[in-house]
């Protein structure tokens, strides 16, 4: 990971970890063959991924995130959460559908009113 990618990472990290969620640091998630730059989870059930975006990897990441994300993650393996984001906003994706730019990541419990609890029934 580049250096401000880490440095972005490290942020993020720190606020997942704050608003509740359980975070992992480039964890490779074998169902899906990809090493995410952050890993959510809470109650010990996996909730999504995020991906980070900065200047320094931006022409390196793009393409390939953008075939990961069309194609793979989100229509196919359909997490409860995908976020794609620079550390200032994020790129929200809620059961493979785009649910928009926020300024701000949502908790857990947010997550879980957005997807009705059908996630955890």
């Amino acid at each position: 990971m580049r250096e401000l990618e880490s440095t972005i990472c490290l942020k993020c990290h720190e606020l997942f970890k704050n608003l509740g969620w359980d975070v992992s640091q480039e964890e490779w998630v074998k169902d899906v063959a990809y090493r995410f730059d952050l890993v959510l989870r809470h109650n010990g059930k996996l909730y999504g991924f995020v991906e980070i975006l900065s200047g320094d990897n931006l022409r390196d990441k793009a393409a390939s995130l953008c075939n990961l994300v069309e194609g793979y993650i989100i229509k196919e393996k359909k997490p409860p959460i995908f976020i794609v984001t620079n550390g200032f906003v994020y790129d929200l994706y809620i059961a493979g559908k785009c649910y928009g730019t926020i300024s701000a990541p949502p908790p857990p419990e947010n997550i879980d009113v957005l997807l009705g609890g059908e996630y955890f029934e």
